[in-house]
């Protein structure tokens, strides 16, 4: 093969595993916000609820 071709299917193989690290990384943000949002209103709560349990 020539450097012309060898060039050529570097970026094909390039393209195609740029796409599928983004589907990957997409999959994984769409299992994980859902589950950050609900921690976060989790720890929002729990501050709250703990806060009004000290005296000072």
């Amino acid at each position: 093969m020539d450097d012309k071709t060898k060039r050529i299917i570097t970026i094909i193989v390039a393209i195609f595993l740029l796409i599928m690290a983004i589907s990957i990384v997409g999959f994984i943000l769409k299992k994980l916000i859902p589950l950050a949002i609900i921690v976060i209103a989790g720890y929002i709560v729990y501050r709250l609820v703990s806060k009004k349990g000290q005296k000072y």
